[in-house]
């Protein structure tokens, strides 16, 4: 790890605080004018440091930084949380639990995981598909992990920026520098992956959870993989198959996830997409609002006090952090991958996650604009959404009383096909 990410994480875990350059140069095991250059080289970067009169260092504001080291320490935070509030008995003894849980249960195998960071890249999923082409089999004739799938599988890759960020069908995915979250993980279980679209309907319930974990936000979605709040759109995701041509099968998936988190988007996103995607911070300063209404109503019918304290939480999510949202998806996905697809899943845990994406749908009992070709106002026509079934596809009643299941296409609501970032 750089000096500068190791300098930046010591001053963040010690907010508005003077660090002596002694004591980062002794923690970092580099001499006091590396620490100076490090610092120097942080400040370029955009970071806001006050040099002390004692020879140390502050860092001043809110500097929301992601680095290989502060997503391992929050994933290891995330894993110990995970495992108290989280039901694993049906997936047996945390030490049992195949590729992704380890010897060493949960905290212990995330220690393990191979995490890059990057400044910019093009794609983070781009970038882990290249990987994959290089790589060769992951899984060899018995299906045990090879020694390129032992590094791969379960490999995590996030980036500040990227420069040509992708959405379905080779839409561009904005994603402005620090602002969001934008990052892919590599999924390769024995036996390869049957049913594609389940992969992309269980990362949005990770998703979804992983923002109610870290700010107590319930957001909805649209199927099939994008995650609203208030009719605008605040995340997509984008999973992409990888086949071995040898044996036929999927053998891994990439997933790609971009959550907007904070609401400098600047000029990187045009305005006519800006109208219909938010952020986190817009949409706790939006229920911030709502709760304020309601401590108003409280106030003049002299309402309960617990009432009255509604909203206090976003002033503990004001200082979002993004790579706690990084290590909550990434544990929240790959629970769900071994409760389904692990050596010990259980097929009643396929339908309790539906269940939870069913529920969280925003499309049930909705007309909508069906697009069988999707992008595309060719051979659309309406229907009703009846259902999610089993398989995440979508069960709509079309205007001559028949049901149709869609398992491919778009879906939009009103006569014309919008597609956010």
């Amino acid at each position: 790890m750089k000096t500068k990410d190791k300098i930046c994480s010591i001053l963040m875990k010690n907010p508005g605080e003077s660090v002596s350059g002694e004591k980062l140069a002794e923690e970092c095991g580099v001499s006091r004018a590396a620490v100076w250059k490090a610092v120097n080289a942080l400040r370029l970067d955009g970071f806001e440091i006050e040099g002390t009169t004692n020879g140390g260092y502050r860092l001043l504001g809110n500097a929301d930084f992601i680095s290989e080291e502060t997503i391992r320490s929050d994933l290891k935070e995330a894993a110990v949380d995970l495992q108290q509030t989280h039901d694993f008995s049906e997936i047996g003894s945390l030490p049992a639990c195949g590729d992704l849980f380890g010897a060493n249960g949960l905290s212990g195998a995330c220690e393990s995981w191979k995490i890059q960071v990057f400044p910019e890249i093009d794609s983070t999923n781009s970038y882990a598909k290249r990987l994959l082409s290089e790589a060769g089999s992951l899984r060899d004739e018995r299906g045990e992990l090879t020694e390129s799938g032992k590094l791969l599988n379960n490999s995590i890759y996030v980036a500040e920026k990227q420069t040509a960020g992708r959405g379905r069908l080779g839409r561009t995915f904005y994603s402005p520098k620090k602002n969001g979250v934008y990052l892919s993980m590599i999924y390769a279980p024995a036996g390869g992956i049957k049913n594609p679209a389940l992969i992309t309907a269980f990362a949005a319930v990770a998703v979804k959870r992983a923002i109610k974990r870290l700010v107590n936000l319930d957001v909805q979605i649209k199927w099939i993989n994008d995650i609203f709040f208030s009719g605008k759109k605040l995340c997509g995701i984008l999973a992409e198959g990888i086949t071995n041509f040898e044996t036929g099968t999927i053998e891994a998936a990439v997933i790609g996830i971009g959550v907007n988190v904070f609401s400098d988007f600047g000029d990187e996103i045009p305005e006519e997409q800006r109208k219909i995607v938010t952020s986190i911070q817009e949409c706790l300063i939006e229920r911030e609002s709502e709760y304020e209404g309601r401590r108003e109503n409280v106030r003049e019918n002299q309402g309960n006090a617990a009432e009255a304290g509604a909203g206090a939480f976003y002033e503990e999510g004001a200082a979002l952090s993004r790579s706690k949202l990084v290590s909550m998806i990434v544990l929240e996905f790959f629970t769900i991958m071994e409760q389904v697809f692990g050596e010990s899943s259980e097929s009643h845990k396929t339908d309790e996650i539906i269940q939870e994406y069913r529920e969280a749908s925003f499309l049930i009992g909705k007309e909508i604009v069906v697009h069988p070709i999707a992008g595309s106002m060719r051979d659309c026509y309406k229907a009703k959404v009846l259902d999610v079934d089993e398989n995440a596809s979508l069960v709509v009643l079309l205007a001559d009383g028949s049901k149709r299941i869609l398992s491919s296409g778009e879906v939009s609501i009103g006569s014309s096909f919008v597609e956010a970032n």
